[in-house]
């Protein structure tokens, strides 16, 4: 059995309360099927997360510790859909978290540009390049807030960017 799904057994057997710090145990588990490219363990992890995570209130809703949280499920859920080849279910769950931090105020989150990212290669995919584009430097005006402009990945995705564009 895969080392997430035991993971999420061992807190299903201890009892969990539906809060932020389960729902991030959760996504961590999610983060090991990831590693090893194991997406369906990943995926109940992670819906495990978005079921407490549906379930939080407007307070608790407020704190980064939930806005990084539902980012990073929603994006997480976004991947391996993708990877599994369910595109449709992947763009459903990448649109539903760009338009979540933009609620929750995450504009300016990392998460946000994954997500954006996310889009990005979905519309490419589906050959609209003009919306890929856009999703895909809006994402890395993000990753420059988020890093710096100064950092070395940001630079070079910059200059590739530009590349592309002419």
């Amino acid at each position: 059995k895969p080392f997430t799904l035991e993971c999420i057994e061992i807190v299903k057997r201890m009892g969990y309360e539906e809060t932020l710090e389960y729902a991030q145990v959760f996504v961590t588990a999610s983060h090991v099927g990831i590693q090893y490219q194991n997406w369906d363990a990943a995926l109940e992890g992670y819906e495990r997360a978005k079921e407490i995570l549906d379930k939080i209130n407007d307070e608790e809703e407020a704190k980064l510790d939930y806005i990084e949280s539902w980012g990073t499920t929603l994006t997480g859920m976004a991947f391996c859909y993708q990877k599994l080849n369910k595109r449709d279910q992947a763009f459903i769950l990448f649109d539903l978290a760009v338009k979540e931090m933009e609620r929750l105020g995450g504009k300016k989150h990392v998460n946000y540009a994954l997500a954006l990212h996310g889009l990005g290669l979905l519309c490419f995919e589906n050959r609209l390049p003009d919306v890929a584009m856009h999703h895909f430097q809006t994402a890395l005006r993000i990753y420059a807030v988020v890093f710096g402009m100064k950092h070395e990945i940001v630079r070079r995705l910059s200059e590739e960017m530009v590349k592309t564009i002419d």
